[in-house]
C-alpha cells in the first residue's frame, strides 16, 4: 500500500468519524422533543440524568394530609399509644429491644402479586387499624369513607330518623296537631350543622383545599376531592422491589424518617441506584434493565393486529 493511499484512507476514516461524531450530537428526532424528555444517554453512570420527578423539583400533589416521619418516630407517645392498642390488628409491627414498638415500612406499604410495585394505599386496611377511635361517628355508626354520595345520604337518614324519633316521642298527653309536625324543617335546620361537624372531621386528613363546602344553600350537598395519591412515579421505565429485598427499605428511602408533608417524595435519586448498578460492582446497569423497548399496549388476541396496528396503538401512549 502506498502512503498516499494510506493517507486517504485514514483520511476517509477520520471523516467519517467526524461525521458519526456529529451526527451524535444532533437531536434523534426533527423537529427536536420537548426538554424534557433526554435524547442522547451513552451510559448509565455518566450521561443518564437524574429522574425528571426530581430534576423539575416536583411535588407530591396528593390531596390527603400525611406526616412520615412522625409515623416512624418510636419517642413519639401518640404512636407508642396507638401501636399498643392496636398491635394485633396492624400489620408488620417490629418489637424493639426496649419493649416499644415501631411502625416498618411494610406497614403500610405492600408488594403487588408480581413483585415489582406497591399496592395503592386503603383506608380501611391501613389506616382505621389505628385511628379508629378519631373516626366520625354519625349516629351509632361510623361515617361512610370513601364515597361522599352515601356518605350525605348517612347523614340525611340519621336526622330523618332523628326528626320521627322527636315527633313520635312526645310527652304523653299531650296533643299533636298535624301541622306542628315539620320533619323537612326540622332535617333542613340540622343539616347544615351536622354537614359542617362532619367535613371538619373530615379535615383532620384531608387538605381544605379538597373539601367543597357549598354556602348557598345552607345544608347544600359538599364534595371531597379524590385522594390522587400517585401509584408510580418513574412512568417511563420499569423496576422490581422484590429483586432487592435484600436491602432494608430506608437505604433507598431515607427520607421517611424526616418527611413531614405530604409534598415530600419518597423517591431516590440515581446516584442510590448507580451505587449498585455499576460495571465496578458488577450489577447491570444497561438500558433495557430499566426500560422496556415494545410500548405497553392493552391486551390484545393473538395474531389479531398488523404492523400499522401496533404502531398506531402504540403512539397513542406516547
Amino acid at each position: 500500500m502506498t502512503a498516499r493511499r494510506f493517507a486517504l484512507i485514514l483520511a476517509g476514516g477520520c471523516m467519517a468519524l467526524l461525521g458519526a461524531s456529529l451526527l451524535i450530537a444532533q437531536p434523534r428526532t426533527n423537529p427536536p422533543v420537548e426538554p424534557t424528555i433526554v435524547n442522547m444517554i451513552f451510559d448509565f453512570g455518566q450521561s443518564h440524568p437524574d429522574w425528571a420527578v426530581l430534576r423539575s423539583g416536583r411535588t407530591d400533589a396528593a390531596t390527603v394530609k400525611f406526616n412520615h416521619a412522625r409515623h416512624m418516630n418510636t419517642a413519639n407517645a401518640n404512636v407508642q399509644s396507638a401501636l399498643q392498642a392496636h398491635a394485633d390488628r396492624a400489620a408488620a409491627i417490629e418489637h424493639l429491644p426496649d419493649g416499644r414498638l415501631s411502625l416498618t415500612c411494610a406497614s403500610c406499604h405492600e408488594l403487588d402479586a408480581q413483585g415489582r410495585y406497591m399496592q395503592p394505599i386503603s383506608f380501611e386496611r391501613y389506616c382505621v387499624a389505628c385511628h379508629e377511635q378519631n373516626l366520625i361517628e354519625i349516629g351509632p355508626r361510623r361515617a361512610v369513607h370513601g364515597n361522599v354520595s352515601e356518605l350525605i345520604e348517612q347523614v340525611n337518614r340519621e336526622l330523618l330518623s332523628d326528626a320521627l324519633r322527636e315527633n313520635l316521642l312526645r310527652p304523653p298527653g299531650k296533643a299533636v296537631e298535624e301541622s306542628e309536625i315539620d320533619i323537612d324543617g326540622d332535617i333542613s335546620r340540622d343539616r347544615h350543622k351536622e354537614f359542617d361537624r362532619v367535613l371538619n372531621g373530615c379535615g383532620k386528613c384531608h387538605y381544605s383545599a379538597a373539601i367543597e363546602r357549598p354556602k348557598r344553600p345552607r345544608g347544600a350537598p359538599f364534595q371531597i376531592a379524590s385522594p390522587e395519591i400517585p401509584r408510580r412515579w418513574l412512568e417511563r421505565s420499569v423496576f422490581s422491589h422484590e429483586a432487592h429485598r435484600a436491602l432494608t427499605c430506608l437505604e433507598c428511602h431515607a427520607q421517611a424518617t424526616t418527611g413531614q408533608e405530604t409534598s415530600d417524595i419518597m423517591l431516590p435519586s440515581i446516584d442510590s441506584c448507580r451505587a449498585c448498578h455499576a460495571p465496578s460492582v458488577g450489577v447491570r446497569s444497561d438500558c433495557v434493565l430499566c426500560h422496556v423497548y415494545h410500548p405497553p399496549l392493552q391486551p390484545a388476541p393473538a395474531g389479531t393486529l398488523t404492523i400499522e396496528e401496533y404502531a398506531a396503538a402504540g403512539a397513542k401512549q406516547r
